[in-house]
C-alpha cells in the first residue's frame, strides 16, 4: 500500500519506461551496463543531479502506463529494468550506495490512471522510520513485530 501518512522528501518523474526485460540479471553484464549509462547520460542532461540524501531512505516506484500498456503481476514491478535505473540514479549522487545502507527498501507500484503522462517512472523518496518495534498478533503465525510508527511489520 502506498504510503499517505508520510510526505515525500521527493518526488520525481523519470522519463524512461519501466520494462519487464530482465536486461542486466544474465549471464552478461553487459547489455545491463550499456543500458545503465544511457539512463545516466539522459538523466543527467535533463538536470536529475542531486547529493545524496543524509540519511536512510526508503523508496517508491511507481510505473506510469502509457497508451496501450496492460498493468503486470505486482511481483514484476521491480524486476526488469529496475536495478540498471537505480545504480544510474546512484552514479547521478542520489544515494551513496544501493545497499541497505542507505534504502532501507523499494515497492513496485503502477497506475494506469496517468496514461497521458506514461511511459514513465515516479519515484518518491521518503526518510526511512527509526522503527519502534512492538509485538501484535498475526494471522495464524502467532506474533510479529510492528512498527508502532509506520505500521511495518518485521
Amino acid at each position: 500500500m502506498k504510503t499517505e501518512s508520510q510526505k515525500p522528501i521527493l518526488t520525481e518523474i523519470l522519463p524512461i519506461e519501466l520494462t519487464n526485460s530482465n536486461d542486466g540479471q544474465g549471464h552478461s553484464w553487459h547489455r545491463g551496463a550499456k543500458f545503465r549509462k544511457q539512463v545516466e547520460r539522459k538523466l543527467a542532461a535533463q538536470g536529475f543531479r542531486r547529493e545524496p540524501f543524509p540519511w536512510l531512505v526508503r523508496l517508491e516506484i511507481t510505473r506510469v502506463l502509457g497508451r496501450r500498456q496492460s498493468k503486470w503481476d505486482s511481483s514484476s514491478v521491480l524486476r526488469g529494468n529496475w536495478k540498471e535505473i537505480e545504480d544510474a540514479l546512484v552514479v547521478l549522487g542520489w544515494f551513496e550506495d544501493d545497499s541497505t545502507k542507505f534504502i532501507s527498501h523499494s515497492a513496485g507500484y503502477q497506475d494506469d490512471t496517468r496514461r497521458a503522462d506514461g511511459p514513465c517512472i515516479e519515484v518518491r523518496v521518503f526518510k526511512s522510520c527509526d522503527h519502534q518495534w512492538h509485538e501484535v498478533q498475526c494471522d495464524g503465525a502467532g506474533t510479529c513485530r510492528q512498527c508502532a510508527k509506520c505500521g511495518h511489520y518485521s
